[in-house]
């Protein structure tokens, strides 16, 4: 029988580092996955001029390789472990090598081809989703069991927080001049901030 489970506090659970770490990295990713949903079709078309008929490919290849990304981080924090890594250090590298795959994404901007665009901006959801799935298991590893679904939720607030204001950064950032550049900027170092 499942033991009886202990309420923990709303106060000790926002009082506890681990909340706010995992919390703290869900408002910094989340927002590249809510920019490039939402924005994706526009800077093809903006970009590459390429219309509404002609967005398929390239958002496929883009969405194709953010799952694969999702099943590529159940291959290497295994295999880490295989090797005698301890869970955190494997959780760590791990989310550091996804991490550094981003970082190339702000060259779509400049790209030569909607391809290539899409190959690029296709690395960084691949990477994402690898970051995303290690990120939820280390929830899962440091979070006392009984609150893992309440520090889920609440980083899942902030995600949704950061993406509405990325959602309305781009769009001042594109009337204003600025084009994309800044919001693939946020992108590129978003990872490496969170993992921080």
């Amino acid at each position: 029988a499942a033991a009886a489970r202990t309420p923990i506090p709303w106060a000790t659970l926002l009082r506890d580092r681990r909340t706010w770490a995992f919390v703290g990295a869900k408002l910094l990713v989340d927002q590249v996955w809510w920019f490039i949903l939402f924005w994706t079709p526009d800077f093809f078309h903006r970009v590459f001029g390429m219309g509404q008929g002609q967005l398929g490919w390239p958002i496929a290849i883009i969405y194709s390789m953010a799952a694969v990304g999702a099943l590529s981080s159940g291959l290497l924090f295994p295999r880490l472990l295989d090797r005698g890594y301890a869970v955190d250090r494997a959780r760590k590298l791990t989310m550091l090598a996804y991490a550094l795959l981003i970082l190339p994404v702000p060259l779509a901007v400049s790209a030569g081809s909607p391809w290539t665009a899409a190959l690029g901006i296709g690395l960084a959801l691949f990477a994402h989703q690898g970051f995303m799935t290690n990120l939820f298991g280390l929830a899962a590893d440091v979070v006392p069991p009984s609150v893992v679904a309440t520090v889920i939720a609440l980083g899942a607030v902030a995600g949704n927080l950061s993406g509405t204001a990325i959602i309305e950064l781009a769009g001042w950032s594109l009337e204003n001049g600025h084009g994309y550049w800044p919001m693939f900027a946020i992108c590129a170092s978003a990872y490496l901030l969170a993992l921080g």
